[in-house]
């Protein structure tokens, strides 16, 4: 398809690390091994956070995965993850790049059993994601993007650039099959009345794929989500043609800041306005 397997970031004045596309996309694959082992198991040792969230061996095994390879394949670069304590911001402020990690989005999907969660991953550089991979383990579908480089749906060694096809004449539009509010759902439904669309459920970021995919149009977010929950399928969708604005600002999302909690947002797919 013509993108480097190895692709140049320049992610800083005086830093020019390489990073390996394949080696990236290994890591994820070797995470979501670990995952479907805990998945197809008998226990998921499921465990409530201190926010009240699931967290299972799964979210924990992939996360160890993931920043154990990342801290030997980008050594200069550090790693903000779901699972691991938040580095305070007096520390992150001064970090030029970042990786953002959510390990097992989707982990009440994950528990239910529908196979609706992906690993999430996006490296950041000067608050704007430069590159993002999402895949879906269960089915083995990758999505990813990079700067300038445009965005790509692989799944059996078969890489096929996006949008797959233009948007659906018969707008759709996306809403989370576990994290929807009455905001949300009043937003839908006003929108569903003006335009005719059909409402399409699902969970985790796959929301961004789809809509990067052109096989929907909007999403609208006006819950409690955080970074690592959008900063991969912000790039995906943005190299598909999309785009992604907080209601708020006007303005896209930027990452890293001092609250990681996203503010909400209405994100589209390629030619599409509400």
């Amino acid at each position: 398809m013509g993108i480097s397997y190895r692709y140049l970031c320049n992610l800083g004045k005086q830093e020019r690390p390489m990073i390996n596309k394949e080696a990236i996309i290994d890591t994820l694959k070797d995470a979501a091994e670990k995952i479907l082992n805990v998945y197809y198991s008998s226990s998921p040792d499921v465990r409530l956070k201190g926010d009240g969230s699931p967290v299972t061996l799964a979210d924990t095994s992939s996360n160890d995965v993931i920043r154990g390879r990342l801290s030997a394949l980008t050594p200069g670069i550090p790693v903000i993850s779901e699972e691991d304590s938040v580095i305070p911001y007096s520390e992150r402020k001064r970090f030029n790049a970042v990786w953002i990690l959510d390990p097992l989005d989707g982990t009440r999907e994950f528990v239910s059993h529908n196979g609706e969660f992906c690993i999430c991953l996006a490296l950041v550089r000067d608050r704007r994601p430069v590159a993002g991979f999402i895949l879906a383990p269960v089915t083995g579908d990758l999505w990813y993007a990079f700067e300038g480089k445009g965005s790509f749906h692989e799944k059996d060694r078969v890489i096929t650039r996006l949008p797959l096809e233009a948007p659906p004449s018969t707008p759709v539009v996306l809403v989370s099959r576990s994290h929807h509010n009455s905001a949300e759902r009043e937003w839908i439904e006003k929108y569903v009345a003006r335009t005719g669309a059909g409402v399409l459920t699902l969970g985790s970021a796959l929301k961004f794929c789809r809509l990067a995919e052109g096989r929907a149009t909007v999403y609208p977010k006006f819950g409690a989500i955080n970074e690592w929950d959008v900063a991969a399928g912000d790039i995906i969708l943005k190299e598909a043609g999309g785009s992604i604005t907080e209601t708020v600002s006007g303005k896209e999302p930027v990452y890293n800041k001092e609250s990681l909690v996203q503010p909400y947002f209405v994100a589209r797919s390629k030619g599409y306005t509400i």
